[in-house]
């Protein structure tokens, strides 16, 4: 009886070991099937992003040089670093060593004192993200931050989309 069961596990163990060999051998044959991503092609028309430098409009300090100082009517936090403007438009980012609930009461704060009103249908935020829309004279002011780990990347723009 014992000499049936271990014959039947040698029997068995050696159906497994085939059958594996055999799959190796069949994938060490057969070509990879692995998809290639196809390189993006431009329309006409539509022209493909070109990425942009913006060093020298980023200070490697927390006290901005002249050389990296961005001009902005926007409230910008005193110890914001990495202050750019984002393309031709009023777009202005930044990193600040800040609270999510620090940022958005200096905002609200400042933006309350300057004659805006937040918009609190449009206000949402999480413990990681904040998103705050301010009407006053002009277009609307959207301020928007993401908690990075310590440090909250800033975004403040007029948005004229927002009636």
């Amino acid at each position: 009886m014992t000499t049936k069961i271990i014959t039947r596990i040698v029997l068995i163990l050696g159906v497994l070991l085939v059958s594996t060999l055999a799959c190796n051998f069949i994938n060490d044959i057969l070509p990879s099937e692995k998809p290639t991503p196809e390189p993006v092609k431009e329309e006409p028309g539509i022209p493909l992003p070109q990425p942009t430098t913006t060093a020298e409009t980023q200070p490697t300090s927390s006290s901005p040089t002249e050389e990296t100082k961005v001009e902005t009517t926007f409230p910008i936090p005193p110890d914001a670093q990495n202050v750019q403007q984002v393309g031709a438009g009023d777009t202005i980012t930044f990193m600040v060593k800040m609270t999510i609930q620090d940022v958005t009461s200096f905002y609200r704060d400042t933006l309350t004192k300057q004659g805006y009103q937040e918009d609190k249908v449009l206000t949402s935020g999480t413990p990681v993200t904040f998103s705050i829309v301010f009407r006053g004279s002009g277009a609307p002011i959207v301020v928007q931050g993401v908690d990075m780990g310590g440090t909250i990347a800033v975004s403040i723009r007029h948005e004229e989309s927002i009636k």
